[in-house]
């Protein structure tokens, strides 16, 4: 069916986004218990959590 091909599109684009937004939380968190200095960590997590 064709009409359902860019609502699959957008629901895997979406996924793909989730995943690697899960991804980069993990990765900042994991980051942030290895660093001892947490002076200005929220604020540099608070600019790049739109990405």
């Amino acid at each position: 069916m064709p009409q359902m091909a860019p609502l699959w599109w957008s629901g895997s684009l979406m996924f793909i986004i989730l995943s690697l937004n899960s991804m980069y939380q993990l990765l900042y968190f994991s980051i942030e218990a290895s660093t001892p200095n947490k002076s200005d960590d929220s604020i540099s997590f608070l600019n790049l959590w739109p990405l």
